[in-house]
């Protein structure tokens, strides 16, 4: 990795970082917090945070359930594509 760059947060910030519950750094909260962020807004894939963080694929989909952050996108109009494919896959016998 890089050399990275110092930042500094008020003492207010770390409660709140306590909050993840995971028994790491403050450092690696903080690595954890701007991972998450930054998936969250979609500015990088899902296994791109796991691995900025340091975590397995897994592992960091298994935090944000945790956390109640959904790591799936699936739509209403994902679901009704799947349903019109296995319609076409299977079709119904008419009996």
């Amino acid at each position: 990795m890089g050399s990275g760059f110092d930042v500094h947060l008020p003492e207010e910030f770390r409660p709140l970082l306590d909050e993840f519950g995971v028994s790491t750094s403050l450092e690696d909260r903080v690595k954890l917090s701007v991972a998450m962020a930054l998936f969250i807004s979609r500015k990088i894939s899902l296994a791109r945070a796991a691995e900025l963080c340091g975590y397995t694929l897994g592992s960091f989909m298994d935090l944000l359930r945790d956390q109640g952050i959904p790591w799936m996108d699936y739509s209403h109009d994902d679901l009704s594509m799947d349903d019109r494919t296995i319609a076409k896959l299977m079709p119904r016998d008419k009996a």
